[in-house]
């Protein structure tokens, strides 16, 4: 087995990854929102998130300087699976997946009503040099969720969440209850 391929295949020893939303606005008033499962959140208030260089996230992120982060409930997998396919510019994945939109406080993007939280962000940085990808990094400027979520237990809330974690395929996903939904959709058919 060549390197390259043991190191593709060591990537199936990683736990499932957590999934968010990136929503952006372009320049020209589009809405623009699409899942992401290279993700981080860093210390203080600063998350990372990979993107591929050709994605309309990236383009709008660089435009306007802000994005919207949604954690996303798995109960809408579906929607993660249909927003995931590469529209052309323009196309609202919003429509597409049946997401509501909804205006933030502090930036242009929309957050999306669905959402288990939307952070409102600004654009701190891009790292350049990561192959086909870049590093995006971006500071929370407004946090949006139903604090009925939270528990006094810090373990309960986060062992309870229904939030979706990325499998394999762009349409397995999971809970860290252990849930698990394949949406059976294929990006490349849509």
């Amino acid at each position: 087995m060549e390197n390259k391929e043991k190191i593709e295949r060591s990537f199936l020893l990683l736990p499932p990854r957590l999934c968010v939303m990136v929503s952006t606005r372009g320049k020209d008033g589009s809405m623009n929102s699409a899942p992401y499962c290279e993700f981080s959140k860093l210390y203080g208030n600063f998350m990372t998130i990979g993107m591929d260089k050709k994605r309309d996230s990236l383009k709008n992120l660089r435009e306007t300087k802000e994005c919207v982060i949604s954690l996303i409930p798995i109960g809408i997998a579906d929607k993660i699976s249909i927003s995931g396919k590469p529209y052309p510019y323009g196309i609202s994945e919003f429509e597409k997946a049946g997401l509501t939109p909804i205006e933030a406080e502090k930036v242009k993007a929309p957050m999306i009503d669905e959402a288990i939280v939307n952070y409102e962000c600004v654009l701190h940085g891009i790292f350049e040099d990561v192959g086909d990808s870049v590093v995006v990094i971006v500071k929370i400027i407004r946090a949006h969720f139903d604090d009925k979520l939270i528990n006094e237990d810090e373990m309960k809330t986060r062992m309870g969440s229904d939030a979706a974690y990325h499998v394999t395929k762009g349409r397995v996903f999971c809970t860290i209850k252990g849930k698990t939904v394949d949406t059976g959709i294929d990006v490349k058919k849509i």
